[in-house]
C-alpha cells in the first residue's frame, strides 16, 4: 500500500516542519507540501486534523498539538 505510506511520511513530515517552523497558515503548509502538484497534502493534513494532532483556528492557522509531539517521539 504505497499511497498509505506515502501519506503517513507526507503526515510525518508536515508535523515534524509544524514543530520546527509553526504556527503556519494553513495554505502556507498546503503549498509547503504540494510540491508535486498532486493535492495528497490536502487528505494527509486532513488526517492530522481529525486525529487531533494538529489545531486549526478560525483564522486558519495550523499548529501541532501535544498529541502531535507525542506521535513524532
Amino acid at each position: 500500500m504505497a499511497h498509505d505510506t506515502s501519506q503517513i511520511e507526507l503526515q510525518r513530515k508536515a508535523l515534524r516542519y509544524l514543530k520546527d517552523f509553526g504556527p503556519l497558515n494553513w495554505n502556507a503548509l498546503y503549498v509547503r507540501f504540494n510540491a508535486d502538484n498532486t493535492g495528497h497534502i490536502g487528505p494527509a493534513l486532513k488526517t492530522l486534523e481529525e486525529q487531533n494532532y494538529i489545531e486549526v483556528s478560525s483564522d486558519e492557522t495550523a499548529k501541532i498539538t501535544a498529541v502531535g509531539m507525542a506521535q513524532l517521539n
